[in-house]
């Protein structure tokens, strides 16, 4: 899967790697997770060269500091292809991806700690800002995986802007 996914990417970049440059966003949010609680992360957003539908790769990575006492780590890959219906100043998107979650707990029945990883499904949609800065809020479900819903809020840069490619 993460081969695919990285297959996926490359191809991407290849098939027109000038306009790709002022397409791609890359964000830093902040997000509250039904299980695990508080987290930080990061993104990238790379607008996808198709003509009558407007895709966009939506790559995450979320790091999670649970309350919970048996929880030692948990973080969450996400892969989501998103839709964006409007172009305008604030655009709403909904899309479906992939997840990929890993905790680490101590071991009740042994000694130490044990780590698993589980790869489910994302529902996603949100609402994004479409300037310089690019604010974002997003709301996920997880099917499989983290198995939890996510509210996710951050803030983009839009790579157009600094390369003087548009």
């Amino acid at each position: 899967m993460k081969r695919a996914l990285f297959l996926a990417c490359v191809l991407t970049v290849a098939v027109s790697p000038v306009d790709l440059c002022a397409q791609v966003r890359l964000g830093v949010h902040g997000s509250w997770a039904e299980d695990a609680d508080w987290g930080l992360g990061g993104r990238v957003a790379v607008q996808l060269p198709v003509d009558r539908v407007p895709l966009v790769l939506v790559g995450s990575f979320d790091w999670f500091w649970p309350e919970a006492d048996e929880i030692e780590d948990y973080w969450e890959i996400n892969a989501n292809l998103v839709m964006r219906p409007t172009l305008e100043l604030i655009a709403g998107y909904f899309g479906i991806g992939l997840n990929l979650a890993h905790t680490v707990a101590e071991d009740p029945f042994r000694a130490g700690t044990f780590s698993e990883t589980k790869a489910g499904i994302n529902l996603v949609g949100g609402l994004i800002y479409d300037g310089i800065l690019t604010p974002y809020g997003e709301v996920r479900y997880e099917v499989g995986g983290g198995e939890q819903f996510v509210v996710t809020v951050g803030i983009g840069i839009n790579l157009a802007t600094f390369t003087g490619i548009r």
